[in-house]
């Protein structure tokens, strides 16, 4: 009878916190849908300055399910436009005569680099209009420093630095895992390109994935340097330098070599 109480009296316990956290969720979860039902559209004044960051991933499309932008640990929504609605409101920021300029806060751009060189397109469009952008960061990542440098002034902290240093790619293998689990592979492919299979079946990378991942990691990285030596009017040598040296890392040096004005 004693442990019958004593368990009893636990589940009621369980039961009880339970029912207060789900009622606290639940009124942060109503409180978020409310505020998200009344949202006005946007009245744009005269002389506007666009604020972007981007510290946030982006997505090809935000998602349609408004409850998948409620945060649980912050009780609100974390609403991030996607990249189709970011794409098509730059251009309707090209068009609007309220809309004077564009001001990227940037730091950390926490997306894809096909993603981010997207965006960077339509700025380049918005500036190409005749409308001004200006760009500051205490730290630029390497991705952000590649938006940035779309913008008509580009402004680094002075005690702040760029990550301009290049790009790798680093691969993994689990053959040696897969032998002490006893574990074997069963492997149908044609074409010795065919290499997504070998973190299973080889301890490092084949000739053939080797050419491939440098293939795509300089084009990438050429790319990159087309775009910013045509923003900046710095050529690749001087870009390859810079990031050979990582002069960037220094604001100074970032000012001395015209990455930063």
């Amino acid at each position: 009878m004693k442990d019958f109480f004593k368990f009893m009296l636990a589940s009621m316990l369980g039961f009880i916190i339970i029912s207060i956290i789900l009622f606290f969720i639940f009124i942060g979860l109503v409180a978020s849908l409310a505020s998200f039902a009344d949202k006005k559209a946007v009245q744009i004044e005269p002389n506007t300055v666009l604020h972007m960051k981007l510290d946030y991933p982006v997505y090809d499309r935000a998602p349609k399910d408004p409850f998948a932008f409620f945060s649980p640990a912050g009780l609100d929504m974390n609403e991030n436009p996607g990249l189709n609605e970011i794409l098509k409101n730059l251009k309707k920021a090209e068009s609007d005569q309220n809309i004077k300029g564009i001001y990227l806060d940037l730091g950390f751009v926490p997306s894809g680099i096909s993603t981010v060189r997207e965006i960077r397109n339509a700025l380049v469009e918005f500036r190409n209009s005749g409308k001004f952008i200006v760009a500051y960061g205490e730290l630029y990542s390497q991705g952000a420093y590649y938006l940035a440098s779309a913008a008509d002034k580009v402004y680094l902290n002075p005690d702040g630095a760029i990550e301009f240093k290049g790009l790798a790619a680093d691969l993994f293998f689990l053959k040696g895992t897969m032998e002490k689990l006893d574990i074997n592979m069963q492997v149908i492919r044609h074409g010795k390109y065919k290499s997504a299979i070998e973190i299973f079946t080889e301890d490092k990378m084949s000739p053939a994935n080797r050419e491939q991942m440098d293939a795509m990691v300089s084009g990438i990285w050429e790319t990159l340097l087309a775009d910013i030596s045509a923003s900046r009017n710095i050529s690749f040598s001087d870009l390859n330098n810079i990031a050979d040296k990582l002069d960037a890392f220094d604001a100074e040096r970032a000012l001395a070599v015209k990455l930063v004005d």
